[in-house]
């Protein structure tokens, strides 16, 4: 076992010289954008926006990578208003929140031909009384923004298939305090999406608010709601559901966590399973595995601090260059465990890494701010509605790299069961896309080269990350192939 680490961390040390492929790059009129959004159309074109100093800047990218066109213009704009960025076969649309009484998005479309930017007519939503919106993201080409009614007591779907076609899906969510959940508490206040498309990290699994959406299904869950009030010790991890095709909803809960308050609790849903973590004050240590649609328990693994963790199939990882020199051949307890993963908040991811095996990474993220103050996620430097909080928050691993004075603190191991039973299974050699991410990011930050507005997306199965270089005013667009076994 010795040895076959051993090799995995020296695969993983040769990883930026081999494993990733750079698939593009080129001039762009950039020199130290905000953010980058982008969209990719059934014919593997890529449209690009980017924001800087009050412009909007496209570019579009062919098949192969080749950059056909591009356009920089001054638009009157609030960056914190972007929404998202979709593809339609001839042309892209990126949309904006408009400001004023009555909610509104103004679409923009872009040509696919020029990349000319055209501002079109603000289109008013059709929304209840005192409506607030909870969180905007694009999936399979279509823009969803999620809005909720104190006065009703409603949450309300629009649904983008172009600039001009939107239909309206209705939810009565009679949930007692479910304004606080969507739109209250610790930053980042608004619910992350979690991409189906695009592969975990550290970054965007530390979110204790997650939108996911497969199909028709929406499910928005929360952990460890009211954890911010110190007299609160009954927590959970709760889901609200939303039926896009019969505008259903409902509302359920695993079983509360009575007499003994968690200081750590989250979940990952994966494949129509949650997977929930809870890390008590003593040390001890509880894993569950749930049928996300019923709540059904499937497998619970629990750990007391004196006993040996034995699910574990990993070191303790750290980002920092000073990692823990674990070895698993002796099983350590939990408490050391648990103590090695240092502060932040307690984060569970989940991915299949190889047919049948779903590995989990169990660990703890903070970002820290050149004022000390612990911020709890990353996006905390980002926006927390529209693209920002998508998951290009993937990307976050490579923000200490451009946010000046801030520091990433992540930690994390290792566990893998069967998918078809959830038992340990054997560990598996390749390393996750965090691995490979944050390998690829170290390679970056010992170059010193000046990145800027990180950015992922998915085509065919293949991870696409992209970054400005600010010094050449270039992007780079990497490929990070899901499929490769090292």
């Amino acid at each position: 076992m010795n040895k076959l680490y051993s090799l995995l961390l020296a695969l993983l040390l040769a990883f930026p010289a081999a494993a990733q492929t750079e698939f593009t790059s080129f001039h762009a009129q950039l020199t130290n954008p905000s953010s980058i959004l982008t969209a990719v159309n059934s014919s593997g074109e890529v449209g690009i926006v980017a924001f800087e100093n009050g412009a909007l800047y496209s570019a579009v990218l062919d098949a192969q990578g080749q950059n056909t066109s591009s356009f920089k213009g001054v638009f009157n704009y609030n960056e914190k208003n972007a929404l998202g960025l979709i593809a339609r076969s001839d042309h892209f649309v990126y949309f904006e929140k408009v400001n004023g009484k009555r909610e509104a998005v103004r679409p923009y479309h872009i040509d696919k031909a020029t990349g000319t930017i055209t501002a079109l007519n603000p289109v008013t939503l059709a929304l209840d009384d005192k409506a607030e919106l909870v969180q905007a993201y694009t999936l399979g080409n279509r823009l969803y923004s999620l809005y909720f009614s104190k006065v009703t007591s409603r949450v309300q779907v629009c649904v983008f298939e172009s600039e001009s076609e939107v239909t309206v899906k209705n939810f009565n969510t009679p949930v007692l305090g479910l304004y606080d959940r969507l739109l209250k508490g610790e930053r980042p206040v608004n619910p992350v999406f979690i991409d189906p498309t695009q592969e975990p990290t550290l970054a965007s699994g530390v979110h204790q608010k997650k939108i996911y959406h497969q199909g028709d299904q929406i499910h928005i869950v929360f952990d460890g709601f009211g954890a911010q009030r110190m007299n609160i010790s009954n927590l959970t991890t709760e889901v609200l559901y939303l039926d896009l095709a019969t505008e259903k909803t409902r509302f359920s809960a695993l079983p509360l966590i009575k007499r003994i308050r968690p200081i750590g609790i989250n979940s990952y849903v994966h494949q129509g399973i949650l997977y929930q973590i809870q890390i008590k004050p003593d040390y001890n240590m509880e894993l569950g595995a749930y049928d996300l649609e019923t709540l059904t328990p499937l497998k619970s693994y629990a750990f007391k601090k004196d006993e040996p963790l034995t699910l574990k199939a990993s070191p303790v990882a750290s980002n920092k260059q000073k990692a823990h020199k674990a070895d698993t051949a002796v099983v350590e307890t939990t408490e050391t465990v648990l103590k090695k993963l240092g502060i932040g908040t307690t984060t569970i991811l989940a991915e299949e890494a190889i047919p049948g095996t779903i590995r989990l990474t169990l660990g703890n993220y903070a970002l820290t701010s050149g004022n000390a103050a612990m911020l709890p996620t990353g996006t905390s430097l980002l926006n927390h509605v529209g693209p920002a909080a998508l998951p290009a928050v993937i990307a976050l691993t490579a923000v200490k790299v451009n946010a000046a004075n801030s520091v990433e603190s992540a930690n994390s191991f290792h566990v893998y069961l069967q998918k078809e039973n959830f038992e340990q299974a054997l560990p598996v050699e390749n390393p996750s896309y965090f691995e490979k991410l944050s390998a690829f990011n170290r390679q970056l930050i010992a170059q010193k080269v000046p990145v800027t507005a990180p950015f992922t997306y998915d085509y065919k199965g293949q991870m696409h990350y992209g970054y400005l270089n600010r010094k050449t005013q270039t992007i780079h667009i990497i490929t990070f192939g899901k499929e490769e076994q090292l």
